[in-house]
């Protein structure tokens, strides 16, 4: 993730806080992770939360881990949080900058995605709005968030790793 971060974000520097929260890592990983962290991101700050596998009484430890990061992100009252995850991939050149220019003039677009490439929809589920250079997150109004739209068979050809994320949610 970073490393494709590094090579295709052309104004990363606009980044001034890192808050890195890590699940379960060895101690070795995370010794990796912060000076990978701190080769990209020179003298910025760094906020660090590690959970163990003891951390949490539940089996939904991303919803927790989420749950603590929104309250994270509200308590340092961010003006724009910039998201990304170990799973993550950037494929093409992107500007924070921007996506904010973006934001400040959308009322109606609240988050803008980096790391996925154009899904394409099947006809009978609906089309794609594209505005500049993004493409909006297909929704259905009236289907639950997190809701199976389809199985995007489109992305299952072009990587055939079934870890990689292949179900279209709402």
């Amino acid at each position: 993730t970073l490393i494709s971060f590094e090579r295709y974000c052309i104004d990363k520097d606009l980044i001034d806080l890192i808050i890195w929260y890590d699940d379960n890592s060895t101690s070795e990983d995370r010794l990796e992770m912060l000076k990978t962290l701190l080769s990209i991101f020179k003298n910025k700050k760094i906020i660090t939360n590690f959970f163990s596998e003891n951390s949490f009484n539940t089996k939904k430890r991303h919803k927790e881990i989420m749950n603590l990061w929104k309250t994270d992100i509200t308590n340092l009252s961010l003006d724009y949080v910039f998201h990304t995850e170990e799973d993550f991939e950037y494929v093409s050149e992107f500007s924070v900058s921007e996506a904010i220019e973006f934001l400040k003039n959308k009322e109606d677009v609240a988050m803008i995605g980096f790391s996925q490439e154009k899904r394409e929809i099947p006809k009978e589920v609906g089309e794609i709005n594209i505005q500049g250079n993004y493409w909006e997150w297909f929704y259905v109004k009236d289907r639950p968030i997190l809701d199976h739209l389809f199985l995007d068979t489109v992305i299952m050809r072009k990587h055939p790793d079934p870890s990689y994320w292949c179900k279209y949610i709402n």
